[in-house]
């Protein structure tokens, strides 16, 4: 072998010992991810209606996911269901506060809701937060994007104030 042939060769090992180590520092660091990855889901809980919202898996971003007709569907069956599908079991649930931050009868309801929810799930995480504002917001973001139809919001609206409580909470995370 020539010099040039032993140059070639070893920055030829050099690179697959580089790649091989790369790839071990990728496993390492995306198992260190993955135990820190978690989704949340989030409820704007109404009498008629349950807005729900999840985030992704780093717990960024919220996205609006469905809204929950409480008449037709049996509401905590239906977040069972989401909990399972979307491997969590964390909720982060609005909580209803008057202006001055006092808590009234809705409070009260969606504490009774929550309840219900813990029986069911096992292992519950329930995060509250107030959740002062959250329709308001999502009702101008729809009105903004021209939702002006009645029906067509409240079809939406829920699930709009659910990923903005729930996009309260995870920047409050940072």
């Amino acid at each position: 072998l020539d010099f040039l042939s032993l140059r070639n060769l070893a920055s030829n090992e050099l690179f697959f010992i580089t790649l091989i180590n790369l790839t071990n520092i990728e496993l390492i660091f995306m198992k260190l991810i993955r135990g820190r990855m978690k989704r949340y889901l989030a409820l704007d809980i109404g009498d008629v209606r349950i807005g729900v919202a999840r985030s992704d898996l780093m717990g960024i971003i919220a996205t609006p996911l469905e809204t929950i007709n409480r008449k037709k569907v049996k509401s905590v069956k239906r977040i069972a269901e989401l909990c399972k599908e979307n491997n969590t079991t964390s909720i982060v649930v609005g909580i209803p506060k008057s202006l001055d931050g006092e808590e009234k009868r809705q409070a009260e309801k969606v504490r009774e809701y929550i309840e219900k929810l813990k029986k069911e799930i096992e292992n519950l995480e329930i995060i509250e937060i107030d959740e002062r504002f959250s329709t308001v917001i999502a009702d101008n973001i729809l009105k903004d994007l021209n939702k002006n139809g009645a029906i067509e919001k409240r079809k939406v609206v829920d699930k709009v104030a659910a990923s903005i409580i729930l996009q309260t909470y995870l920047d409050m995370k940072k």
